[in-house]
Order: C-alpha cells, then sequence, then structure tokens
C-alpha cells in the first residue's frame, strides 16, 4: 500500500468518518438493503470487464469488489479504511482523487460509486478520471438522490438527516453536463426503480465511455 500527499483537511475528515461508520456496517438492516442492491448492480455490469484492469476511486473498505475475482487497483483518502481492505486486495493506494497517481490512458474501466457527492468539486474528478482512462474505457458512476436519503435517514433516527460526509447534491442533469464531450453516457437509470425517475429513487446508476 503506497502512501501519497494529500489535502490534510479532506483525509482528516474521511478519516473521522471511517472511525465512525464502516462500510462494513452499511450492509445490513434497512440500510444494507439499499447498499447491496447499488454493488449488485454494479458488479452485474463489471461481468463484462473480466481481464479488464479496473480502477476503484473511493474505494473505501474495498467491498463492492470483495466477491469479485476482478483485478482491480484500489484507491482511497483514508488510510484507515485502506487497512480494512488489506484482506481483500493488495494492491491498494492512499492518494487524493483530484490528483491520481498514474500516467495517461491507464485504465478499461474506472468506477465512481456514491463517490462525487463526497466532494465540493466533482467536475475536477471526472476530469481527473478523463485523463487515467483508455480510448472507449468505461466509466460507471453512481450518485444518491440526497434529499430522499436525508427523509430515509430522518425516518430511522439517524442524525444529522443529511449523511455527514456529503458535500455536493448531484442531479442526473449536472452530470451529465460534466460529462459531455468527453464520455459518451451508454446507460443510465434510477435505482431501485428504473421507471419512476430520479425524484422518487434513491440512486441514479450511469455507465459511459471516454471518446
Amino acid at each position: 500500500m503506497q502512501g501519497l500527499n494529500s489535502d490534510s483537511r479532506g483525509r482528516r475528515v474521511h478519516e473521522l468518518l471511517a472511525s465512525i461508520e464502516s462500510n462494513e456496517e452499511k450492509t445490513k438492516g434497512i440500510v444494507g438493503f439499499f447498499y447491496r442492491m447499488y454493488i449488485n448492480e454494479t458488479i452485474k455490469f463489471l461481468q463484462d470487464c473480466q481481464g479488464s484492469l479496473i480502477l476503484d476511486v473511493g474505494s473505501g473498505e474495498g467491498v463492492i469488489l470483495k466477491d469479485t475475482c476482478l483485478k482491480s487497483v484500489q484507491i482511497d483518502i483514508s488510510y484507515k479504511r485502506l487497512l480494512d481492505a488489506r484482506k481483500y486486495n493488495s494492491s491498494l493506494i492512499c492518494a487524493d482523487a483530484y490528483k491520481l497517481p498514474f500516467k495517461e490512458n491507464c485504465f478499461e474501466c474506472i468506477l465512481l460509486i456514491a463517490i462525487l457527492e463526497h466532494v465540493r468539486t466533482p467536475f475536477e474528478i471526472i476530469k481527473e478520471v478523463y485523463r487515467v482512462a483508455k480510448i472507449n474505457a468505461k466509466i460507471v458512476i453512481l450518485i444518491p438522490n440526497d434529499i430522499n436519503m436525508s427523509l430515509g435517514r430522518a425516518l430511522l433516527f439517524k442524525f444529522p438527516p443529511r449523511y455527514p460526509g456529503h458535500l455536493s447534491f448531484i442531479t442526473p442533469c449536472k452530470l451529465k453536463v460534466w460529462l459531455k464531450d468527453r464520455f459518451i453516457v451508454e446507460q443510465a437509470y434510477p435505482l431501485p426503480f428504473r421507471n419512476l425517475g430520479f425524484a422518487l429513487g434513491m440512486y441514479y446508476f450511469l455507465v459511459a465511455r471516454k471518446v
């Protein structure tokens, strides 16, 4: 596991959140039902990426890919989460997603699963992902519906209602504008119900290809 310099304030915030709640804990109970839902959606898509080199940005403890045989490099700003991820993967890097420690055109598939809402300038992350992605590489993005998630947390008596680590409110329209001219969107739909729209859903799942 390689350590790199990163934004110290951002790292402190993420280390604090890691000490309060692990990704493993999120897979349990009612919250776990929704958490596992988008993990399963991601894994289902990745079945077509066998043999590809995958970059998992903001991988946390590696929960998403832990039960797969997929070849991945996992990067997270939280050193504590990566220590916990060692039982699943050895290709771990502690670094900031704003400055990915890779040369251009490296990866064939990049995951941004429930990550962009945790940063103040998501567009800068997308630009950096574009830089390290190969031509025709797939980028897989999942964003939450922060309004519905906050309502759910309030109903479960979780406070503050908005998840403490969420810094940006992202809509599908914003996301598609950020991807424009860099990626072609190939799939995009809300979860858990594809036909009800993002306003009534919990998440938005999107797959795009670098052009």
